[in-house]
């Protein structure tokens, strides 16, 4: 028989739809906590002068590198002093070896370190 051939009694829900339901609250939490983040974190890295971060609905944000730091030096200080990753774009085709880096939102504490690291290489 095939997929397509399977069906389930109309009482019976198919197992990933009652693994779907089980957990739907808790995704549905998450979610919102996540995105009320993501607007808070966005927020705070627009305060950064030499970022342009590009608003995303994914789970990171695409910056261009405006002034003060190539891609490369931005991304070894805050690995170096931070022991912060992030991902430097310039390597890849579609950004003509420009500066963009690409951060991962995460949670409020891990989000406030990346802040607060690149406030202090603002100020530098």
């Amino acid at each position: 028989a095939s997929c397509a051939a399977a069906r389930f009694p109309e009482s019976d829900s198919p197992p990933s739809m009652q693994i779907f339901g089980k957990y739907e609250q808790d995704y549905s939490n998450a979610c919102s906590k996540f995105i009320t983040e993501r607007k808070r974190f966005l927020s705070e890295l627009q305060q950064i002068d030499f970022l342009r971060v590009i608003p995303s609905q994914a789970n990171y944000f695409l910056c261009e590198i405006v002034k003060k730091y190539t891609s490369k030096e931005l991304t070894r200080l805050l690995l170096k002093h931070y022991n912060i990753l992030i991902k430097d774009c310039s390597t890849k085709s579609a950004f003509n070896s420009s500066n963009y880096i690409r951060i991962a939102i995460r949670d409020t504490n891990d989000n406030n370190a990346l802040v607060n690291a690149l406030k202090e290489l603002q100020a530098i």
